[in-house]
């Protein structure tokens, strides 16, 4: 919170000028500044309670609040609504309701930028500096209470936001599997897109729109009798606009053509609306080629160049304030920290030291193995062992991270990086996109890292194109 005090015309003694920043929207601010029920939470000296709050929010409305200290006298303030340009700037005249002829005039502007809201409270007609001072104290203390009062509101918004946005991901499992499709479409903003990082040229990499969105779906559902999509878990991210699911599927092939399966992990980021503007599909490529005919197409891979998609993923801040204890606020940025060391270690060959972040019983997955290298390495020594082999075959390792996502529960973190890997002797750059999944245990050692990435890419790099036809 900053807080100054301006006094745009220090020779009248008549006006004062407060600036305040809110770490929550200014949709939030507005609305505790103007309904009568957050007024009656802060709208008062710092030993002083208000004692109502009434009044209509519109041009030529009136309006009025008490407040009192104790069992001293209550003091009534009234006023009209003069100007109303909703969520950015309300102006109202204000006057004790015991002296009229004192009225003043109050202005409040309110601007938006990466989610904080800048007030600017200007008050003007004071009619001398000892009223205008005692204003300045007044209403400092006010807004320290407002403070406090948008810090609860925001949390309260965060959780109801969280909420409906994994109440949104459900339905969007429920909807396909019940081929709503409809119903499914509506989840999505106008301008949605959906993105799948791993097409690597054999799917769309990018479908835009909510109407062509809806179609692809439609048309991939009508390959199945059934649709099943079990979560396996939703993990809500410290940003409530974002959610990320895991779960698999397990479709039936119309005609009797078999069961088609896969892994997926998604990534789904709301408007103000709750509505889905991105989401973000990881699927097994390797798996879909087999199930819908297109190995061929994998192979011709071998000697062509690999489809991929630079995308640049904007950067979210966390934009409503989070009250847990310091002690959780510690942890989160302990184990952030402990990722970032994480690439600079493995980047550096720090073999040891690498090994040293994982607890002595930590997991390495690879849900998207397809057969073609170890599901997972267990222990800490073995992990080193396996990220010790791998490194062996590369001059020059680059791990460029594109974006880490703090979790809801900051015991875990998810990273999406990408990865340019200079291959010993001369034989090329290896190149591939990573969404990782780490868990850490109380004293900060990662016990679980699941690891994501494009199996077609690494299939050609290492030679290995050719077991994927097994």
């Amino acid at each position: 919170m900053t807080i100054e005090l301006l006094e745009r015309n220090t020779s009248t003694d008549d006006e004062l000028v407060i600036i305040r920043e809110f770490t929550v929207p200014k949709s939030l601010v507005f609305n505790a500044l103007t309904d009568h029920g957050h007024i009656k939470k802060w709208s008062s000296p710092k030993n002083y309670d208000v004692t109502f709050s009434e009044g209509k929010l519109k041009v030529g409305g009136k309006y009025s609040y008490g407040m009192q200290s104790g069992e001293g006298p209550e003091l009534v303030m009234t006023g009209e609504y003069k100007e109303i340009d909703r969520p950015d700037k309300i102006v109202y005249t204000q006057s004790r309701i015991d002296a009229p002829s004192s009225e003043t005039e109050i202005s409040i502007t309110l601007e938006e930028h990466d989610g904080k809201t800048m007030m600017v409270f200007h008050h003007t007609g004071f009619p001398s500096k000892e009223f205008r001072d005692g204003a300045v104290h007044g209403w400092n203390e006010a807004f320290g209470k407002l403070e406090t009062h948008l810090t609860w509101l925001s949390q309260m918004v965060l959780r109801a936001t969280r909420g409906e946005n994994i109440e949104t991901v459900r339905k969007l499992v429920r909807f396909f599997e019940q081929k709503r499709i409809d119903e499914f479409a509506e989840l999505f903003s106008e301008n949605a897109k959906l993105i799948q990082p791993f097409s690597s040229g054999l799917f769309p990499a990018v479908i835009e729109g909510r109407n062509e969105i809806r179609d692809t779906i439609q048309n991939f559902a009508s390959n199945f009798d059934d649709i099943r999509f079990p979560i396996e878990e939703i993990f809500p991210l410290e940003d409530p606009r974002r959610v990320v699911m895991k779960h698999t599927g397990k479709l039936r092939k119309s005609n009797g053509k078999g069961i088609y399966e896969n892994d997926y992990i998604g990534i789904y980021s709301f408007d103000e609306n709750g509505k889905i503007m991105e989401w973000i599909e990881y699927n097994n490529p390797i798996t879909a080629a087999k199930a819908f005919g297109l190995v061929d197409k994998i192979l011709q891979l071998k000697d062509g160049s690999i489809l991929r998609d630079y995308l640049s993923f904007e950067k979210f801040e966390n934009h409503l304030t989070s009250q847990i204890c310091d002690l959780l606020i510690i942890a989160r940025e302990r184990n952030i920290e402990t990722v970032r060391n994480f690439v600079n270690l493995l980047e550096q060959r720090r073999f040891d030291e690498f090994a040293d972040l994982f607890s002595e019983n930590a997991k390495w997955i690879h849900p998207f193995n397809s057969g073609m290298f170890p599901y997972e390495a267990i222990g800490r020594n073995d992990i080193r062992n396996a990220i010790q082999d791998a490194a062996s075959n590369f001059d020059d390792i680059r791990f460029p991270i594109e974006e880490i996502l703090p979790l809801e529960d900051p015991r875990r973190i998810v990273m999406k990086h990408t990865g340019k890997l200079k291959v010993s002797n001369g034989q090329g750059i290896y190149e591939n996109d990573y969404l990782a999944i780490y868990s850490f245990d109380q004293e900060g050692k990662i016990t679980e890292w699941i690891e994501y990435y494009n199996p077609i890419n690494a299939a050609i790099a290492f030679g290995l194109i050719e077991k994927i036809k097994e």
